[in-house]
């Protein structure tokens, strides 16, 4: 009977060890993902986060150039007329500046 009752210790001890075992893992492995997945959510998040940060400041950029295309296309043509309104008054004045030294075919 010792020997029947040390094996049946045995094998209870093994079983009860093992399952104490397989608890632990599981309790620990479950410890595991909940503390990665937390900190994969805290990443999801942040990252999410730079994204919209990023994408607001592009959108601000290509608003803001949309801005100056517009306007600089209504500008352009008003700068060259005067521009073209200058060079022509230039041209009028080197060529009353030009007659102007002659007079009665003398030189000034």
């Amino acid at each position: 009977m010792e020997i029947a009752g040390l094996i049946t210790t045995i094998v209870t001890s093994g079983v009860v060890s093992s399952l104490i075992t397989i608890g632990l893992q599981m309790f620990l492995k479950g410890r595991i993902n909940y503390h990665f997945s937390k900190r994969l959510d805290s990443f999801k998040e942040q990252f999410s986060n730079q994204a919209e940060i990023r994408k607001m400041d592009i959108d601000k950029q290509l608003h803001d150039f949309t801005l100056y295309s517009t306007k600089r296309h209504e500008i352009h043509p008003e700068l060259f007329k005067q521009i073209y309104k200058l060079n022509g008054e230039s041209h009028r004045l080197k060529a009353i500046k030009k007659d102007s030294r002659y007079y009665n075919g003398c030189l000034f």
